[in-house]
């Protein structure tokens, strides 16, 4: 006992530990932030490829827009055009954009309205989805083109190989 007793009231290596154990907790947060900052750079990296990607498609949309503003100037069109003329017209003009991903044309009496799904880069699966309205011909140079919609757009995730059986309820 008395051994014990001298050894707890010698203070020897106390300062050591102290020491040891500041030098532990400094690698351990030194690691946590190296770590927390390399997160952080690979979010930034995907944040930056996300919004170069969301303004080319709105580029291409701004682009898509233009065109078929463009079609409607004064002397394009005549008032003798049917509804198929009209929409032929303005499908031959969409084709001519290879970013668009799709895209559906509604004419009734010279009332036109445009829904197109416009990617970054052709070949995507993402984009600009719009649906734009006017018509033709253009009864004033003040009547321009109506946004209806104008919104970013991805496809549905598709959960198709994906085992979710850890989520489904169990009887015990």
């Amino acid at each position: 006992m008395a051994l014990r007793n001298g050894l707890l009231k010698n203070k020897r290596g106390s300062s050591s530990a102290l020491i040891i154990m500041l030098v532990v907790i400094l690698i351990f947060f030194g690691v946590l932030a190296l770590v927390s900052a390399a997160s952080n750079i690979r979010l930034s990296e995907k944040r930056a490829v996300w919004n170069a990607t969301y303004y080319l498609a709105d580029y291409e949309a701004e682009r898509v827009l233009s065109s078929i503003d463009r079609i409607r100037l004064p002397g394009v069109f005549s008032m003798t055009l049917t509804d198929d003329q009209l929409e032929t017209i303005i499908r031959e003009e969409l084709q001519q954009h290879p970013a668009i991903i799709e895209h559906e044309i509604t004419v009734e009496s010279s009332n036109v309205t445009v829904e197109a799904l416009v990617a970054a880069r052709p070949g995507e699966t993402s984009g600009m989805s719009i649906k734009l309205a006017f018509r033709l011909p253009a009864e004033s140079p003040e009547a321009g083109v109506r946004i209806l919609r104008w919104s970013w757009w991805s496809p549905p995730f598709n959960y198709a190989g994906y085992d979710a059986s850890f989520m489904e309820e169990t009887d015990q």
